[in-house]
């Protein structure tokens, strides 16, 4: 017997019926026969006697394109090829532009980060005691993610296979999809914990509702209960994760020499730890294949100092499957349990606190069908299908949203991660309704939508206002111009190694420790994300807290930000390369033009050209120091002597502290 359909709190089930996003959208009324977003945007512009800015220059929009969609900029032969084709309409000319940059394998690279942030990925668990920090295969994670965006992959059935790919008529490799459930915090293996924050990232990433509210109690402002939140961890804890040494395979490399030695060395880390096993536990039987065995079957059987030492030598064996290049890929899995676990409500959030069962379900003010209970095994897929389905009046909208702010700017519901009754009507309710009606009729396809938003007027305009339009939109809300997009974390150090040469194009694979000598080149979105100790270059340029989904990045301006950027090894490095580049230029005025073009893709104007030509004749050989000649401390010189009395600050290293 299912619990009545229930509005909690201070909240009737009419006002929450007649909340804005939980009606089905309805496509608006246009005004005229031009491009849908650019006749909704002018019914509001209207009403504030807003006029809109010209488009912006072909250059401009080249640059915006590649920034938007790859995180890259365009190469100087494209640019030249695209800047060439100067003939036809402006409308014509850049949805060509923005075909060839969808068309890039760069696409699902800089799309799969937006994801990622929501997903709250990282290739570490966060403190964990003695066990192993590392995910052996997050990355395969990662990489599906990119992959599946690439191949525009339509974003209902992305998120089905996010959640239940395991248990669906899909190739075995679509289980490296399943990581978004099990890439979470650890939390110290506290289950009810893990579960909660399994909770929190499937609704909050797909209909944008606080279900973590209703842990503890009935949510204050939206139509959520604890029996609807008792209901999804019983989904959940009627599921497992598949145990590392099953961990489904999706794919393997080629017999080699390289691949055997491999082999040797992990079936020697096994046996260590089945040696170890075999001399604490009374009659332990060693598996036929000493790679295939049940780890918590042998944790449980040894007391809490062997424990310890027993996870060291597992986890070297995690390690080693986890940064060689030749171990076979696996997915980071879970499966259904063999009995499904009837929830039960723990009061107050305690799980010693046990009040009354409750069904597996999906929240009750939302099901499609008021009786309907999950029935197959755990009801994972029938959940994915609940969050993809016609009826729910919420995840096209939050996906539109989230692609809008990620195309121009900023956000339509200016809260992307809370659309419950808290999260005020957009101003342009009628566009995000049209955008969401959009995605669903194109099959679901990020691709279109994107496509459908750059070819408007509005994503043209150039970015440049008058005083008064300024004055009377300062935050831009009616989108008369254009929004500037500052450079994230990623696109920053990505087109920094575009210019220098140095950026490595491949596609996925293992993370690399990219904040470290010798800094390799691999784009950022391959660098690995240490959950428990991020490193500080990842934090002071506003990386997202992969503890927790993060739908919308903070954006900060602060002094260690430009204490980085001078005093960077990595920056000094790309700095040199990039100069390097352009030597073979006998002129100084080519040799500037080059930097501009490298660096800025657009050429000085003549008063930038006169600096850049003052600024080189003022700085001699003698006042360029080697990077080896700086130092942190403070000091007085004597000048009758010339002695120096300096003393180091403190300062960390990468690794350590040191001086003081």
């Amino acid at each position: 017997m299912l619990l009545p359909i229930t509005a909690p709190g201070g909240v009737s089930p009419d006002e929450a019926s007649s909340h804005w996003a939980f009606q089905s959208p309805a496509q608006p009324t246009l005004p005229g026969k031009g491009h849908p977003i650019d006749e909704l945007l002018a019914i509001r512009q209207g009403e504030k006697n807003l006029a809109p800015v010209p488009e912006a220059s072909r250059e401009v929009l080249l640059r915006r394109a590649w920034h938007v969609i790859t995180g890259l900029q365009p190469d100087p032969d494209l640019r030249a090829r695209a800047l060439a084709q100067d003939g036809g309409a402006l409308p014509a000319w850049s949805a060509r532009i923005v075909d060839e940059a969808l068309a890039s394998p760069h696409f699902g690279e800089r799309w799969a980060r937006h994801w990622l942030d929501v997903a709250r990925y990282a290739d570490t668990k966060g403190y964990n005691f003695t066990a192993g920090r590392l995910f052996p295969f997050a990355f395969t994670y990662r990489d599906w993610v990119v992959r599946s965006l690439n191949e525009d992959l339509p974003y209902d059935e992305f998120l089905r296979r996010q959640i239940a790919a395991d248990l669906m008529d899909v190739p075995v490799r679509e289980q490296a999809a399943l990581g978004f459930l099990t890439l979470g915090r650890r939390y110290l293996n506290q289950q009810d914990l893990i579960i909660a924050d399994r909770i929190d990232v499937t609704f909050r990433s797909t209909m944008g509702l606080t279900m973590q509210c209703v842990r503890c109690h009935d949510h204050k402002s939206d139509p959520l209960t604890m029996a609807d939140y008792y209901g999804i961890y019983g989904v959940f804890d009627s599921s497992e994760e598949v145990p590392e040494g099953e961990l489904p395979v999706i794919s393997t490399p080629e017999d080699s020499p390289g691949y055997r030695k491999f082999r040797e060395e992990l079936i020697k880390r096994a046996n260590a730890a089945h040696d170890y096993a075999a001399g604490k536990i009374k009659g332990y039987q060693r598996p036929a294949d000493p790679l295939k065995f049940d780890r918590k079957a042998a944790l449980n059987k040894l007391d809490q100092s062997e424990r310890g030492n027993y996870r060291g030598l597992l986890a070297k064996l995690d390690e080693l499957e986890g940064k060689s290049e030749y171990a076979p890929l696996r997915a980071m899995a879970v499966r259904d349990r063999p009995n499904p676990r009837e929830p039960v409500i723990f009061k107050r959030g305690q799980q010693g606190n046990r009040g009354a069962k409750v069904p597996r379900a999906f929240p009750a003010f939302f099901r499609a069908a008021p009786d309907r209970a999950f029935e197959k095994g755990s009801g994972r897929l029938e959940l994915a299908q609940e969050l993809t389905g016609p009826d729910n009046p919420l995840t096209a909208r939050v996906c539109a949203n989230r692609v809008w702010m990620h195309v121009m700017g900023s956000p339509l519901v200016t809260t992307p991660g809370d659309f419950g009754l808290q999260a005020q009507r957009p101003l342009h309710a009628g566009l995000l309704d049209h955008l969401a009606l959009y995605l669903q009729d194109h099959d679901w396809s990020i691709k279109a939508l994107v496509r459908h938003i750059m070819s408007s007027r509005a994503w043209r305009r150039s970015s440049f206002a008058d005083e008064k339009l300024g004055e009377h939109d300062p935050e831009n809300r009616y989108y008369a111009r254009g929004n500037r997009h500052r450079k994230d974390l990623e696109s920053w150090r990505d087109t920094t190694l575009q210019a220098s040469g140095r950026l490595d194009r491949k596609l996925g694979g293992r993370p690399a420790k990219i904040h470290e000598a010798p800094f390799p080149g691999r784009r950022t979105i391959y660098g690995l994300i240490e959950r428990q100790n991020t490193p500080s270059f990842f934090r002071i340029f506003d990386f997202p807290d992969s503890s927790q989904p993060v739908v919308k990045r903070s954006a900060t301006t602060t002094p260690n930000q430009a204490l980085y950027l001078m005093n960077s090894p990595f920056l000094h490095g790309e700095a040199r390369t990039t100069a390097a580049a352009t030597a073979s230029h006998q002129d100084e005025e080519a040799r500037i033009v080059a930097l501009y073009l490298r660096v800025l893709q657009r050429v000085p104007s003549p008063g930038e050209l006169t600096r850049a030509q003052r600024f080189l004749g003022s700085t001699g050989p003698g006042m360029r120091q080697s990077a080896g000649a700086w130092s942190y401390g403070h000091g007085r010189v004597h000048r009758d002597s010339g002695r120096v009395d300096f003393n180091p600050l403190p300062h960390f290293t990468g690794k350590v502290w040191q001086g003081g």
